[in-house]
């Protein structure tokens, strides 16, 4: 796919959405430890092009390993 601002615009959008997603799987049980539902992420996560499968899965990682050490 060429670079297009077009193309960027609407993968950031398809990008935000699955992240979207992707938060509905986590939850902090009433300890504030994070619990997070490893089938549904994978689900979401492995029907993606390997372009946005990289995307999401360095967010995912970022984010959480920010929470579990919060």
């Amino acid at each position: 796919m060429d670079f297009t601002m077009d193309n960027f615009i609407n993968e950031t959008k398809q990008r935000d959405n699955y992240i979207k997603e992707l938060k509905n799987c986590v939850h902090k049980d009433g300890d504030g430890f994070p619990n997070i539902y490893v089938d549904r992420v994978w689900g979401i996560i492995d029907g993606l092009d390997s372009k946005m499968k990289d995307r999401l899965l360095f967010w995912f990682i970022t984010e959480h390993l920010t929470i579990i050490n919060d």
